[in-house]
């Protein structure tokens, strides 16, 4: 794979599986190499980063991710910028979304050659 990729999930619960508040559950298929991409809503806001849960399997309906109110809080706590929030409120097509995400999510390659 060379390039991020988009792909539809469901919102289940707005705390992950021990209850943490911090964190939110979805269900989506993922790919080796998932944790750590963002999460957008239907109208193109950032809402979250992808974490593994090394408890879940692929594929389960227990992917978690970290609300981006817990990322901005880190980022005030270590004296950084916050992410800056987007408050769109109008559904876009998927197209849209993928195009507005690819913007803003960098390709990382972790395997050796």
């Amino acid at each position: 794979l060379n390039r991020s990729t988009l792909s539809e999930g469901i919102l289940r619960e707005m705390e992950d599986l021990q209850g943490d508040r911090n964190k939110f559950r979805f269900s989506v298929t993922v790919q080796q190499g998932d944790s750590g991409g963002g999460i957008f809503d239907t109208s193109g806001n950032f809402i979250g980063l992808h974490i593994t849960n090394p408890n879940s399997k692929e594929n389960s309906d227990a992917q978690s991710a970290i609300k981006v109110r817990e990322i901005n809080k880190f980022l005030r706590e270590a004296d950084r910028p916050e992410l800056k929030r987007s408050y769109r409120t109008k559904p876009l097509d998927l197209a849209k979304i993928e195009f507005m995400t690819n913007k803003v999510t960098a390709l990382i390659n972790c395997w050796e050659k």
